[in-house]
Formats: structure tokens, sequence, C-alpha cells
């Protein structure tokens, strides 16, 4: 993880923990040591603690959706409707982080069936190409 990645995550922890502090939490817990469990009074001294690579334990995602959002203007997506991406030629995603947004529910299904609809466009342009 780059430093403005590091930024962002540590900006989120803290707007995450401000939300459930004042939805009335007593403790939070981060992905940070030295403030794995805080307290509305912790929160000034993460925010003034620059946190490194190596003070990050535990950071996972399960089923990341629309981190590379399939669409039809560059500008708003990472792929095209085929799946390919706008910047690198010849490079598709087909996971579910082309879905526009989380689906809230298990994607299985639904990347099985974009999966197979994105090797059908890499199958036509591989017959178009030859």
């Amino acid at each position: 993880m780059g430093r403005d990645d590091i930024e962002r995550l540590k900006r989120a922890v803290i707007l995450s923990a401000e939300i459930w502090f004042k939805a009335g939490a007593k403790h939070v817990e981060t992905v940070f040591n030295g403030f794995r469990e805080i307290g509305p009074r912790d929160l000034s001294r993460l925010v003034h603690t620059r946190i490194r690579p190596a003070d990050i334990y535990a950071l996972s995602a399960f089923h990341p959706m629309g981190t590379c959002r399939m669409g039809s203007d560059p500008q708003w997506s990472v792929v095209g409707p085929g799946g390919e991406t706008w910047e690198v030629e010849n490079l598709y995603v087909c996971d579910a982080s082309i879905l526009p947004t989380s689906l809230g529910v298990n994607p299985q299904l639904t990347v099985m069936a974009l999966a197979t609809r994105i090797a059908g466009c890499i199958d036509d342009r591989l017959e178009t190409n030859g």
C-alpha cells in the first residue's frame, strides 16, 4: 500500500469510528496496531499518528464490488461492456469488482454470468482477429 492508500484507509477508519461513536458505541475495533480497540478519546491520537504499512495488522475484503466498475464511459468506469480495461488493451476483468456497486448479497451467480459473457467477447475478438 502506498502512502496515499494508507492515508485514505486511516481517514475511512476515523470517519467510520466517528459515526459509530455518535450512534452510541463505546469502543470501536480498527485494523491498526496500537489502536486495535479505541474509544472516542483515542480519535485525536489516531488523527495525529503516522500509520505505516507494518501498523496494519488485519485488512481484508469479501466480495469487493464496484472497484473496477463496468460501463460505457471511460470517465466513470474502468472496463467497457466487454470487460476490457479502457487503459490497457487486451486486459480483461471479470470478477465482482466490475459490478457498479455492492449488491448486498453473494454475487457468485452474477459473477459467473459476467465471466461467461466476457469470455464470449474475448472469443469473438479472437475469431475476428484470427
